[in-house]
């Protein structure tokens, strides 16, 4: 009886360890995930005049600038670029004054957003902003209709 108790619990304890092994096996010989492809993102903003005054279409700015843009953004929306030019927002070009609080709308383009599109929080969007990344701002004008915010994330 001690024998058969004995040779089931070793026969168990191969059959165990070569699907261990076989299992290890496999995941050793997977090729490896390729990073994933960059796609460019559009960050879509609605800020107050002051935070935005001192921009002006087709200029490069860092990430902290895009970082600042986005904390004082009460609506954002992160989308694919093509989305993005899809999409017409009408804007009024007219100067910015720096203590005006009239709501501007800015559109950054960056080259390797796919981590944040469809983010619904800030705080996703600056996690995961790309570290050395520079956006271009694609345009800027105070909303002609404030209706189109309604597909924005809202804080």
């Amino acid at each position: 009886m001690e024998l058969i108790v004995l040779a089931a619990v070793i026969l168990i304890g191969i059959y165990s360890t070569q699907k261990l092994l076989r299992k290890s096996h496999e995941q050793n010989t997977r090729p490896p995930v390729p990073p994933s492809q960059p796609i460019p993102t559009a960050i879509c903003l609605a800020v107050p005049a002051s935070a935005v005054y001192d921009l002006i279409v087709g200029m490069r700015i860092n990430r902290e600038k895009i970082i600042q843009l986005i904390e004082s953004a009460p609506e954002f929306l992160c989308i694919k670029v093509e989305e993005a030019n899809k999409k017409i927002i009408d804007t009024i070009k007219q100067e910015i004054s720096p203590d005006s609080q009239l709501k501007f709308y800015i559109r950054i383009d960056i080259p390797n957003g796919q981590d944040i599109i469809g983010a619904e929080t800030k705080y996703v969007i600056k996690r995961d902003i790309p570290k050395e990344t520079k956006g271009e701002v694609k345009d800027l004008g105070r909303l002609k209709d404030a209706s189109v915010l309604r597909k924005f994330n809202r804080i």
